[in-house]
């Protein structure tokens, strides 16, 4: 990982961070701040993970780089698969209601997804198709050309959905349609890639995350929008 992707990837936790603590109240926010941490905590390690397995052939060979983080390899799955099972944990041992916590998690994976595809974006990973409209950017070998900006146009979607399911207020709303929203903008990226990764079944596990995020964020959304909503949900009543 290159020092300035790096960045782009501090920049984004910390503004998630900052908006987990926002909408905290005052005597919760270091709690829900402390929990976030944790959240990505598990979703480093599970990037790094879910990169390793992907290329499993490659580290059975090369062991050691495994834990060299600075050589660069993330993976959005893994990251998603535990930073999700960490966010699970942190709200038991919190003892939190899981709806709003969610939609806390939401709070920070939208500045750090942003970030993410952004710094992907300038350092040529995933790499978008040759087009002699696109813009100039590198792919991995850091070739310079016109390519499809496809991270780019994912985090442009992903910010113009984020900021229309601002309006949502009811507990897991704001979850259920953030995952909408990183599934359509994941898909998106993925679909505009020159070269795509390791597939299963002839779609990539990128892809098989994206549709994986889309149905259980279209299905939220709407369960959630056609239910009539009770205000005491916000007072500790039932949110599983």
């Amino acid at each position: 990982m290159q020092n300035s992707y790096a960045l782009f990837l501090g920049v984004g936790a910390a503004l998630g961070l900052w908006r987990v603590a926002q909408a905290a109240a005052p005597d919760e926010a270091l709690r829900r701040v402390d929990g976030a941490l944790w959240v990505l905590v598990g979703a480093l390690a599970g990037a790094r993970l879910g990169f390793v397995f992907s290329h499993s052939a490659y580290f059975q060979a090369h062991p050691v780089e495994i834990i060299m983080l600075p050589a660069g390899g993330l993976s959005a799955p893994g990251a998603l698969l535990v930073g999700l099972g960490a966010g699970l944990w942190t709200a038991q041992r919190g003892r939190w209601a899981l709806r709003p916590w969610l939609d806390d998690l939401a709070r920070l994976a939208f500045p750090l997804a942003a970030a993410a595809l952004l710094g992907a974006w300038l350092h040529g990973a995933g790499a978008g198709a040759a087009a002699g409209w696109g813009l100039p950017a590198p792919d991995e070998l850091g070739v310079t050309a016109r390519r499809v900006p496809a991270q780019l146009l994912a985090a442009l979607l992903l910010g113009l959905l984020t900021a229309a399911g601002e309006r949502w207020v009811r507990p897991g709303a704001r979850a259920a349609w953030t995952a909408l929203a990183l599934g359509l903008s994941l898909l998106l990226a993925e679909g505009l890639r020159a070269q795509p990764d390791w597939s299963w079944l002839g779609l990539t596990l990128d892809t098989w995350t994206a549709v994986i995020l889309i149905l259980t964020g279209g299905l939220g959304t709407l369960v959630l929008a056609r239910r009539k909503w009770n205000p005491s949900e916000w007072e500790g009543g039932p949110q599983t």
